[in-house]
């Protein structure tokens, strides 16, 4: 599992995570592998609220947001984000309605 730094054009780079030939984020995690491996057996559930988008582009904020309309309070949600992200495969005990969120496209 390679970790590999990719430039864009203005000389600026992305640290990734190479598993098969697929780039993913880098997360610190011990099972890091498994989960980005697991992927591929994730099944979407009847009402799941799905956001993709690029690291760093302000996936937290919107899932915020998205996590309150959902749940139809104006409050911060008392729930740890990264266990509603595909990647890192907690989102099994979430209940549903869920509001996950991906930088995997």
């Amino acid at each position: 599992m390679p970790i590999k730094k990719l430039p864009d054009n203005g000389g600026a780079t992305l640290t990734v995570v190479d598993v098969d030939g697929y780039y993913f984020p880098v997360f610190n995690l011990k099972n890091l592998e498994e989960d980005l491996r697991s992927i591929s057996g994730w099944q979407a559930r009847n009402g799941d609220l799905m956001i993709c988008a690029y690291p760093k582009s302000g996936t937290h904020w919107i899932w915020e947001v998205a996590s309150m309309l959902v749940k139809k309070r104006a409050e911060r949600i008392p729930f740890n984000k990264d266990t509603a992200m595909i990647e890192l495969t907690a989102h099994g005990n979430i209940t549903s309605p869920r509001v996950l969120n991906s930088h995997v496209f």
